[in-house]
């Protein structure tokens, strides 16, 4: 039979590459600038369904009911149209998020990969996974450094998301 080499083991912390990388500070920064700016937008859109609300009640005496009704009526659509806008702008922030993650993990794939081929490993393990791992086995700063040097900035794309089933 033959015998099996021992295998060389790397030790890499994903998560904290993931958390702090300057791609993910870089996305990070992108998506609250435009949670933000649709913030801004959907409470001045609030504020004036709000404003609508307040006038129909004070109208509501000299109205007829059907009149009040119908006005009524028009504004729970616009209330609806409204929290669906806001539904789609949090998926469409949510999609965008994912998207970067997955793009610089994929990135980070690649990195610790290289990193393995020119050291001689055959098995890189995430430190989330261990209890124990001596210092020496540890890719991470490397891995970080590297990472930052291939992907300082990554893109933000916001696309429609599909409505979540219930």
């Amino acid at each position: 039979a033959a015998k099996l080499k021992t295998p060389v083991i790397a030790v890499v912390d994903a998560q904290s590459i993931l958390d702090k990388s300057e791609a993910s500070k870089s996305a990070r920064v992108k998506l609250e600038a435009i949670a933000a700016d649709f913030q801004k937008k959907f409470d001045v859109e609030e504020e004036a369904l709000k404003a609508e609300e307040r006038a129909l009640l004070t109208q509501q005496s000299i109205l007829s009911a059907d009149a009040y009704g119908k006005k009524r009526q028009d504004l729970q659509k616009k209330a609806g149209d409204f929290e669906r806008k806001v539904a789609s702008a949090r998926r469409m922030l949510n999609g965008a998020r994912d998207g970067t993650a997955r793009f610089i993990h994929a990135a980070l794939v690649e990195v610790v990969g290289k990193m393995a081929e020119e050291r001689g490993v055959d098995l890189v393990v995430p430190s989330s996974q261990l209890l124990f791992a001596t210092a020496s086995l540890n890719l991470t700063n490397e891995a970080m450094t590297r990472l930052n040097k291939r992907l300082p900035d990554v893109p933000v794309e916001l696309k429609e998301q599909p409505d979540e089933k219930r």
